[in-house]
């Protein structure tokens, strides 16, 4: 009988204290499908093992001395498709203001890892390694040079969305994302043709407390108009709502926001399901959905509702 070994995943450790690398090499020593296969305390020794190692996932601390980790990040995103999670030593009201700086210079996530002088309890270890696994299969390209606010903003004018013919008009666009969907969502929102004529409904996956950063970083990188979801308020077309933490999100037939404390559904509050199967009711099909990277089963049944 032939025996088919479980993928391992190749791990790059990148950050310039000693003690801090081995803490993460002993972490995975004892987790059966991760393996640290290279270790950097610079940024010069870190690309020069991105060639030898051909690593599934780099982690990288967010506090690397001169160029500086998002610097590092940048210039590893512009010559190799490995998705990078950047590490953060920082109490979360301190690493909300970091997440828009790692997603814009490619992250695809930003996680909580306590210091070498506090020991990382259980949940934080199942965290980093649980993001491992999904962000290793998060597929990811080069980032020459991303859309800038000025760049979305030239261009062309007339929306492929307005449609002159009532049967296929499209009133409303509907996202869900997950593990990895802040980078996606940038790419999505900065490459919409101008002026969008249609409101946005968005569900972002996201640990607490980073939904205002997140809606910062994509109104700046895109241009768009990006809010908070408020219960009640109307949908105006151009504008992006994004899901608040830990609340469900839907449409009214009044095209006004639905907010509330429902259950979660999949395991998530807010939920993507929630979202398209409210859509799919109100706007039938004058309505996109679109499911964007992730992991889990969270917007399969909406979406297909919607289809």
């Amino acid at each position: 009988m032939e025996i088919t070994a479980t993928p391992t995943i190749r791990v790059l450790i990148v950050d310039n204290s000693p003690a801090a690398r081995e803490r993460l090499r002993l972490l995975f020593d004892n987790v059966s499908d991760i393996e640290v296969v290279g270790e950097a305390g610079t940024a010069e020794r870190a690309m020069r093992l991105l060639d030898q190692c051909s690593p599934n996932a780099i982690l990288v601390d967010c506090n690397l001395p001169s160029p500086g980790s998002f610097e590092v990040v940048k210039e590893m995103m512009g010559l190799y498709c490995v998705p990078i999670i950047m590490l953060s030593k920082y109490e979360k009201s301190v690493e909300a203001s970091l997440e828009a700086k790692a997603l814009d210079s490619g992250a695809v996530a930003l996680i909580t890892w306590p210091s070498a002088v506090v020991r990382a309890g259980r949940g934080s270890q199942e965290e980093l390694i649980r993001a491992v696994r999904a962000m290793s299969e998060v597929r990811v390209v080069r980032r020459r040079g991303s859309l800038s606010k000025r760049d979305a903003l030239s261009r062309r004018t007339t929306s492929d969305l307005s449609l002159d013919s009532q049967k296929n008009r499209i009133d409303i666009i509907a996202i869900g994302a997950s593990t990895g969907g802040p980078p996606a969502l940038q790419t999505v929102l900065c490459g919409l043709p101008r002026p969008l004529v249609v409101p946005i409904v968005l569900v972002q996956h996201l640990s607490p407390g980073f939904q205002n950063s997140l809606v910062a970083w994509l109104g700046e990188a895109s241009g768009l108009p990006v809010k908070p979801a408020e219960h009640g308020a109307p949908l105006r077309p151009g504008v992006v709502y994004v899901a608040p933490d830990n609340r469900h999100m839907s449409v009214e037939e009044t095209g006004r926001l639905l907010l509330t404390d429902d259950p979660p559904e999949n395991g998530s509050r807010p939920s993507v399901s929630v979202l398209f199967r409210s859509v799919a009711q109100i706007f039938g099909p004058h309505a996109i959905g679109v499911i964007l990277t992730g992991m889990g089963r969270d917007g399969a049944e909406g979406l297909l509702t919607l289809r």
